[in-house]
């Protein structure tokens, strides 16, 4: 089919199926002319990284300083602990001194009856047993660092020290020396979790040991307050017989 002239001059149209008639220029003049910003965006990359790495930093510290804080809860509560075992020690080592006290009275009591020729002889359960002794009865949890090191209360180190001189390095170096610091903190948050451990094992084991104790301190308490009853009731028939 022929075509139909018009009579107007043809214009050759350079305007693609997207409606534009720029023409395409190789990327490696874009780059030379501006136009594709390569370069800007390369550091905005850049940018980006560090400051995700600086806030990857930030919390890591936040986490060894939440380790620390609660290792100083626990400690603090292994010293109270602690304290609460020697207060139990001291309980039972004043209920001996009582049985002492009691066998005294009991023998006065004894030998008044016989002058009234009421013969009296006091009935006993079982022997006072007193505290049973153990290796660290005798440490004082609030005392010198000697003592404390053997609850696991060791003086805390010094953690890792933020990096600095960081002018002058590329992004790159900037984030590896980020990193190396991370790993440092980590590794404290890795010794504090490790003394939180071995600290709950030290509580574990001293509260048995109280447990225990209690349970003995109960017995000898019992024990005495029967015999304390007795005399007192022996006490009564001799003056009543006066």
């Amino acid at each position: 089919m022929a075509r139909r002239n018009t009579g107007q001059p043809v214009v050759e149209d350079d305007e693609d199926d997207w409606g534009s008639n720029a023409k395409w220029v190789p990327p490696s003049q874009r780059a030379a002319t501006g136009g594709g910003g390569g370069e800007q965006t390369l550091k905005d990359l850049e940018d980006e990284a560090l400051q995700k790495n600086s806030e990857l930093t930030d919390a890591t510290l936040n986490l060894r300083r939440i380790t620390e804080q609660t290792k100083g809860v626990a400690g603090q509560t292994l010293v109270t602990l602690k304290e609460q075992g020697d207060q139990i020690q001291r309980i039972h080592e004043n209920a001996v001194t009582l049985d002492q006290e009691m066998e005294k009275s009991e023998k006065l009591l004894s030998k008044l009856g016989g002058m009234f020729s009421f013969g009296w002889k006091p009935k006993k359960g079982h022997k006072i047993k007193g505290p049973k002794s153990s290796a660290n009865s005798s440490d004082s949890a609030s005392g010198d660092a000697g003592s404390r090191e053997a609850l696991g209360l060791k003086a805390p180190k010094a953690g890792a020290a933020a990096p600095k001189g960081s002018e002058g390095m590329t992004a790159m170096e900037k984030i590896e020396m980020e990193r190396k610091f991370q790993d440092e903190v980590l590794d404290d948050v890795s010794d504090g979790l490790d003394a939180l451990k071995n600290m709950a094992m030290t509580m574990g084991s001293e509260m048995d040991k109280q447990d225990k104790a209690l349970d003995h301190l109960s017995d000898d308490v019992t024990e005495i307050n029967s015999r304390v009853k007795q005399s007192n009731k022996r006490a009564a028939k001799l003056l009543g017989k006066r």
